[in-house]
């Protein structure tokens, strides 16, 4: 995998996947050139003070996985999950972990 994807990422295993984080600089072109730069963590407290002002409803889903260290959202027009750290063991509690959303054609 190094030969592949070289050495300076971070690796983010869970019981069914293994995720290889690579930092910012990763996002997705389109996202990248539609929402400008992404510096850093955004907190949920950001994200959901936006999606209110937009009049976009999350609502919180339980996450058997690892409910002390994640919370998660839904947002069912869009089906998409907002993962937000809730304990210390994915970075700082209230940060935006993962939005995951569907594939599109």
């Amino acid at each position: 995998m190094v030969q592949l994807l070289g050495d300076d990422f971070g690796d983010n295993p869970s019981d069914c996947s293994l995720g290889r984080d690579r930092g910012p600089e990763t996002v997705n072109g389109v996202l990248r050139d539609r929402c400008g730069a992404f510096p850093g963590p955004v907190t949920f407290d950001q994200v959901g003070a936006l999606l209110t002002e937009r009049g976009v409803p999350l609502a919180e889903v339980p996450c058997p996985a690892d409910p002390d260290e994640m919370r998660t959202y839904w947002q069912p027009d869009s089906t998409t999950m907002v993962y937000v750290v809730s304990g210390s063991s994915y970075g700082n509690a209230g940060d935006v972990c993962k939005v995951i959303s569907p594939d599109t054609p």
